[in-house]
């Protein structure tokens, strides 16, 4: 069972007992129901919560007294281990949240007990406290916001700003109770470093309490602040929000989300029971996004991916909000962020920006972002040469998206920009940016291509989907071929940058490169050198990194979800599409992909004799041919024949090109690896589909009876 998220936050105790398979009920009396609350195993004592809260529901008026009794005596009892509060308090959120009636004496004694909790050592224990709150809020409303509103918004002012020295107290007084004296000493005294979430107290615990506890009041806290003072009409709002806005600069990426989730539930509570009419919400919300809107724009670009989440859902808790007019007026600087995450790389975020752009945004995305598209594109330039190689990525993405979607007229002045915002992506080091760079430049070049050719910039494009028809990546190079095409069905068949004519040349060239492919150079010495040179991603790299001693010692250390510079941009003068040496077959595979894209969509003389017989040629003689990626190269030749002759017409196929095929097709039959023999089977359907079932196999009988 997970008990941690994998932003490092501590999730609440109703998600804890949620994870957990409900044991069977049992008989237990009041006292010992309580005590087994205290357990010090957690497995323990979230089952004993589990089994408490079904047996509520079977205590008596009398015994539920003695429950609360038993409760409030263990929540003053003087403190031993950070699991007894804990557990209590996880006990007293199930009887406030389970009460049918008021019991004014029990939640008013809560109220009093609560506030040493929310700035207790031990998180668990402060989350704990602000489940508590949230339900105690939930029942008593502002009476709970005038006891801890300003205790919990003194907490944030007081630890928002700590300094280095303070943290690093902190964070040693937390490792000499966790770990023994020694760390905290070396903490203290050794390094003197403090990590960017560590040593923080109760900052970020404190934020989220102050969002539960906005949610339990909903908008009863916040309705004064429709009056002619707004949000100064309520004690504390300004400080709130104050709080809300220095998180957006925080160093500590906790301390970001959890001031996002604040403004959710702040946003949120406009819209809740409490406030006078809707249209008091509105003008609260209106204040509120006056404030922080700035805040949600960082959020929006931060390059964690949980405080993106949370800023994309206080953009959606904002939106609907507000009436269809009122919404609009707040596109301005939230559509071109919304909509380049709908594209980001972490599942959480895409998701939810898709799902928010079609049920809150909709119909309206596409006319606004014309009306703001200077705004668009230069922010997805700004993203195009950001550090993390996620978020250029989805601006690759997002750039072909834009001119593929909105009008011509629309996209034609900013075309220029477009492409060499993507020709630098073309040039990046991640082969992700790369391959979205590519496809998206073959969307603009071919939909905008008197405006691509007066740009200047043709004959860039042109040289860098040459030079990617011989990546290491095979989904690069495959796009290429296809992006290549694409764009040459575009230009005149002479044209002399893209024409068909000049494609299928060079598609040519590369197929005759096998033939300089050197026979086993799996383990070879070179092909050890090569890896250092890989791309980062892949088992070659790592092959030759893993006993590499230098790159594994005193090296600076990231969590897991971590987007340090790994992976350099590219523009200018930097190209880091190619970090070693093009192999004879990666080129080959290259042609053989453009050659079979243009026989299918584009040129008809991709079927002229002589190069069909290159084709044919190139296919006998990868069958023999025996290297480390031979596999790659024969699969890689079936799958685009196969899908060559899908462009051609019944009868096109003469019977001895028909022959040299089933040749080939045979041959691959006989190969023991399955992808081979399953490429090959595929492209035999492919031709019988076109030559017709009986001409096929009669070729067929009679090249079997000749071998």
């Amino acid at each position: 069972m997970q008990l941690v998220h994998n932003n490092g936050d501590i999730p609440d105790v109703t998600t804890l007992r949620a994870s957990i398979p409900v044991p069977l009920p049992f008989d237990m009396n009041p006292s010992a129901a309580v005590d087994a609350l205290k357990a010090k195993s957690h497995l323990h004592r979230e089952r004993n919560l589990l089994q408490f809260r079904n047996q509520l529901a079977n205590w008596n008026a009398t015994e539920l007294n003695q429950v609360k009794s038993h409760l409030l005596s263990s929540l003053v009892a003087p403190e031993q281990a950070w699991e007894l509060p804990y557990g209590i308090l996880g006990g007293c959120t199930l009887v406030v949240e389970q009460s049918k009636s008021k019991d004014h004496e029990f939640t008013e004694s809560l109220l009093k007990s609560i506030p040493r909790f929310v700035s207790h050592s031990e998180a668990r224990v402060r989350a704990a406290s602000s489940s508590l709150i949230r339900a105690l809020s939930a029942k008593m409303g502002l009476v709970v916001w005038n006891v801890l509103g300003d205790r919990l918004l003194a907490n944030v002012a007081m630890n928002i700003q700590l300094d280095e020295d303070q943290r690093l107290q902190e964070a040693a007084r937390l490792a000499g109770r966790d770990l023994d004296d020694n760390a905290a000493n070396a903490k203290l005294h050794g390094l003197r470093m403090v990590h960017e979430t560590e040593g923080w107290r109760g900052l970020e615990t404190s934020m989220l309490a102050l969002a539960d506890l906005v949610d339990g009041c909903g908008g009863y806290i916040l309705a004064p602040a429709a009056g002619e003072r707004g949000l100064e009409q309520v004690n504390g709002l300004i400080p709130l929000f104050d709080s809300i806005q220095k998180g957006k600069d925080h160093p500590n990426r906790f301390v970001r989300e959890a001031g996002l989730k604040l403004l959710t539930s702040t946003s949120r509570a406009t819209g809740n029971e409490g406030m006078r009419t809707k249209e008091d919400g509105s003008r609260v919300l209106a204040l509120i996004v006056a404030l922080c809107k700035p805040v949600i724009l960082e959020g929006l670009q931060d390059n964690w991916s949980q405080v993106r989440f949370a800023a994309t859902k206080a953009v959606r808790a904002i939106l609907e909000g507000f009436p269809l007019e009122q919404r609009r007026s707040l596109y301005t600087g939230l559509l071109p962020r919304m909509c380049l995450n709908r594209h980001y790389v972490a599942e959480g975020v895409r998701n939810l920006s898709q799902d928010t752009w079609r049920e809150v945004i909709g119909s309206d995305g596409k006319a606004y972002l014309s009306l703001h598209l200077d705004e668009t594109v230069a922010y997805y330039e700004t993203q195009c040469e950001a550090d993390n190689h996620a978020v250029r990525e989805a601006a690759a993405q997002s750039l072909g998206e834009l001119c593929a979607k909105l009008e011509r007229g629309t996209v034609e002045p900013f075309v220029v920009r477009v492409m060499n915002a993507l020709i630098g992506c073309f040039k990046d080091e991640s082969w992700p940016v790369r391959d979205h760079a590519c496809r998206a430049l073959g969307d603009v070049v071919s939909m905008f291509p008197d405006a691509a050719e007066k740009s200047g910039k043709l004959d860039d494009v042109r040289k860098l989907f040459e030079q990617h028809l011989a990546d290491n990546i095979g989904s690069v190079r495959a796009n290429c071929a296809e992006t290549y095409a694409q764009v040459c069905k575009a230009f005149e068949p002479d044209h002399a940058l893209f024409g068909c004519k000049r494609a299928l040349g060079i598609a040519s060239d590369l197929m005759a490169r096998l033939r300089s492919q050197p026979e086993q150079l799996f383990g070879s010495h070179e092909d050890s050198l090569a890896r250092d040179r890989d791309t980062k991603y892949g088992a070659a790299s790592k092959l030759a990194r893993d006993n590499d001693a230098s790159l594994h010692t005193d090296q600076i250390t990231y969590s897991c979800g971590s987007l340090a510079p790994k992976l350099r941009r590219g523009g200018g003068c930097m190209d880091h599409g190619f970090a070693r040496e093009k192999r004879p077959w990666e080129e080959a595979d290259g042609g053989m992909r453009l050659w079979s894209r243009l026989a299918r969509d584009v040129a008809e003389n991709a079927w002229d004799a002589g190069l069909v017989d290159e084709v044919l040629e190139l296919g006998a003689f990868g069958m023999e041919l025996q290297f480390a990626q031979e596999t790659k190269v024969r699969q890689g030749w079936f799958e685009c024949f196969g899908e060559a002759v899908t462009g051609l017409k019944r009868g096109e196929l003469s019977k001895e090109l028909i022959a040299r095929v089933v040749r080939i097709v045979e041959r691959g039959r006989e190969m023991e690896n399955e992808r081979v023999s399953a490429a090959a089977a595929g492209c035999a359907r492919a031709v019988r589909r076109v030559c017709g079932l009986r001409m096929y196999a009669e070729i067929e009988r009679e090249v079997s009876h000749k071998t």
